[in-house]
């Protein structure tokens, strides 16, 4: 049996009123969690489902699920509220959702349920569902390679070995600090977590899947120090046990070398600190060996200096926004292109099982229905249902 796939949205409305929503599949949106149910209750048997969760509206995760109740056809689900952290639970396929990019997650999600599925078909006698299957797969690819989108932001804040409490407080007030200074527009200060699509939010993930999200996190880090991001912070804390690789990553593949007085801000990075970092944090960071062997002390800039600074760091701000939405096109040009690139150099699971087949088999003779169906579907992609 060939089935639909669907996205349902459950959340305040206000908290889906502000994500500018680009799905790939038809979606629901719904301000109820029992409608949800309802919902589900009324669609065929034939329909899977990738659930969102915007919001908890004051019930515990079991009781949410609860309401939702234990049906088969629920793909996946994914709980977006920030509150919401080290959750126990029995259910399988709940992720935390990323904060980068709603549509690349659950897109990637969609891309592994029809390369499951396509597998678990692959029998001789169903190779049409099969096919089916694989061809909605690619179809996402392609959507996923021409609607990938990143924004560029006026300061990004990159955590070193930095307690999570710490690097928000941090970003918290740095955003009072920009909101003071800036009177026409709002400055866009983000976090490397805005960007990155971590491993541990995908604890299930296939080789494919883990293969393509590290190819798109080293993309991105060589857009951010390239075009998405001019003023970069990086924030060093001391807390040894929290250490992100993409943190490193970036800081690895700067080009520049972080200047120590004074800051100039624009078009460099620098290393800054909120508590006072201790000289035994220093001498640990250097033993890591890379990039952070060149930290030192007087070289880590903290809050007072940039409010002293600030004439310096306005001026910066300005220069990045002059060319705000030119770089943001030439970065999604430059992503898209790296991600077709990417899907063009894959491949195909039709020819894995036809390898696998052969490797076992020996040579089989080839299938014209099955090339001539292939082609047909290649050329006339399979229609995807309409939202309700």
């Amino acid at each position: 049996m060939v089935y639909d796939l669907k996205i349902i949205v459950c959340g305040y409305k206000q908290s889906i009123f502000d994500i500018e929503w680009c799905t790939p599949l038809p979606t629901k949106f719904e301000d109820n969690p029992e409608g949800v149910s309802k919902f589900i209750r009324k669609q065929l048997a034939s329909v899977r489902f990738i659930l969102i969760f915007l919001d908890v509206f004051g019930h515990t995760l079991d009781s949410l699920l609860s309401l939702i109740g234990d049906t088969t056809n629920i793909i996946g689900i994914y709980i977006g509220d920030n509150t919401i952290q080290n959750l126990d639970y029995n259910r399988p396929n709940i992720f935390r959702l990323p904060r980068r990019h709603i549509t690349f997650s659950i897109t990637s999600h969609a891309i592994r349920a029809c390369q499951s599925a396509s597998r678990d078909l692959f029998v001789p006698t169903n190779t049409g569902d099969a096919i089916v299957w694989e061809q909605k797969g690619n179809d996402l690819k392609r959507w996923l390679t021409t609607n990938n989108k990143v924004e560029p932001c006026d300061i990004l804040l990159i955590p070193l070995y930095t307690a999570n409490d710490n690097f928000l407080q941090y970003q918290s007030e740095l955003i009072d600090i920009c909101t003071g200074l800036c009177f026409d527009y709002e400055p866009r200060v983000c976090t490397l977590y805005d960007y990155m699509c971590p491993d541990e939010c995908y604890p299930n993930m296939s080789n494919e899947e883990k293969n393509f999200i590290n190819n798109d996190n080293e993309n991105i880090c060589l857009l951010l120090t390239k075009k998405l991001a001019r003023i970069r912070i990086y924030v060093v804390g001391n807390d040894e046990t929290n250490s992100y690789k993409w943190s490193l990553f970036l800081l690895n593949n700067e080009l520049n070398i972080a200047s120590q007085n004074p800051p100039r801000f624009d078009e460099q990075f620098i290393y800054a600190e909120l508590e006072p970092v201790t000289p035994v944090i220093i001498e640990t960071l250097h033993s890591y060996g890379g990039r952070l062997q060149e930290i030192e002390k007087p070289m880590l800039t903290t809050l007072d200096k940039i409010r002293e600074d600030s004439a310096f760091f306005l001026y910066a701000i300005d220069r990045g926004r002059v060319n705000f939405e030119q770089r943001e096109m030439v970065a999604n040009i430059m992503l898209s292109q790296w991600t077709m690139n990417y899907h063009e150099n894959s491949t195909d699971y039709s020819h894995e099982f036809h390898t696998t087949e052969q490797a076992q088999n020996g040579p089989v003779e080839q299938d014209d229905n099955l090339t001539n169906e292939m082609d047909r579907m290649i050329q006339s992609p399979a229609p995807v249902s309409s939202p309700n």
